[in-house]
């Protein structure tokens, strides 16, 4: 049993199992064994030389086989299925309980043809199916790690990995960048959207906070950030301007509204001039289109609120959309939902 210590073998299978588990996850009793799999994966192992031309192969092995058992019942009426014996002792068969529930088999095709289908989708670019396939933490590992080794040191690659390191500034015309005595830093934050959260109690509704005053946040913005026009009206702090940060191929046309009074989140987001952003179909967006820069149950629930912060997540949003357009990722630190 030499094959099992074979290095793109063993890969493949990790990561065939890793998957497993994420599509099973919502239906564990019919879960495909290990056993089953490591064992079918070193019969049909052919001694590919990487782990994507021995997931790619195998893959295609079971579905060929799959396929014939299926046109020889249709064509004689004869049924077989995949069977997987121990290879120590060929009377045993992993996969008799297929037999007894023939659930068991359909699940087991039905993940293959699953995996079958995201990893054609991961071969003509689409890293999204990365994440569906090995999980998100190790979907961005990935995609960052790629964009390390570009040999470009701009554009959108470079920039996000800027946001992504969590160490980003932005300087006064909304510019990502690592070191810049005349920039705003990028406080720790990770998207979210989807919907409203309102786990505030009385007390916190009833605490007076001490926020700053709108005409000094005002101030400050105008200080740190050029490409803003501001005024103050009906007691609420209106920002607006156009944005391209360095990288980006678009420009956004944004409208930002802080009201202190507001429960709950104070500020809103909107991207005016692309129809293409909208909630349901963009990440990280709330139902009313505005862009979730922050989970609310990250923010200590009495300190107070800067509008000032918000800038350079806005600009962190806007290089992680264009990413998430060019990948199918969504690379910075987020909630999922």
């Amino acid at each position: 049993m030499r094959v099992y210590i074979k290095k793109p073998l063993k890969r493949a299978i990790q990561l065939t199992k890793r998957y497993r588990d994420i599509f099973f996850e919502d239906k564990p009793k019919y879960r495909t064994s290990s056993i089953i799999l490591t064992t079918l994966f070193g019969e049909l192992y052919n001694g590919e030389s990487s782990i994507y031309e021995t997931i790619d192969g195998i893959l295609d092995r079971v579905i060929k086989k799959y396929t014939e058992y299926q046109h020889l019942y249709a064509s004689r009426h004869i049924y077989k299925r995949i069977k997987v014996f121990n290879p120590v002792n060929p009377e045993e068969d992993f996969t008799e309980k297929w037999d007894k529930n023939k659930q068991y088999y359909h699940s087991f095709i039905n993940f293959i043809k699953s995996f079958k289908y995201e990893w054609e989708r991961l071969k003509n670019g689409n890293l999204a199916s990365a994440e569906t396939l090995f999980g998100s933490s190790r979907a961005k590992k990935v995609l960052s790690e790629q964009f390390e080794k570009l040999s470009s040191n701009s554009g959108l690659e470079k920039v996000a990995l800027t946001a992504f390191s969590g160490k980003g500034r932005v300087d006064d015309s909304g510019n990502l960048v690592e070191k810049n005595k005349n920039s705003y830093p990028s406080k720790p934050h990770r998207n979210y959207g989807l919907k409203e959260i309102r786990t505030f109690n009385r007390e916190y509704f009833s605490q007076k906070k001490s926020l700053i005053s709108l005409q000094i946040q005002e101030y400050y913005i105008q200080k740190n950030f050029s490409w803003l026009n501001t005024f103050i009206s009906d007691e609420k702090l209106y920002c607006s301007g156009t944005l391209r940060p360095d990288g980006c191929k678009s420009k956004y046309q944004l409208i930002m509204i802080f009201d202190p009074k507001a429960r709950g989140r104070k500020e809103r987001v909107y991207i005016k001039n692309n129809s293409k952003i909208k909630f349901g179909e963009t990440p990280h967006l709330y139902p009313d289109d505005s862009l979730c820069l922050y989970y609310p149950l990250d923010i200590v629930l009495f300190q107070d609120f800067n509008f000032i912060d918000i800038f350079p997540w806005v600009s962190e949003w806007l290089v992680m959309y264009e990413v998430w357009i060019k990948y199918g990722v969504w690379l910075h630190d987020e909630i999922k939902h």
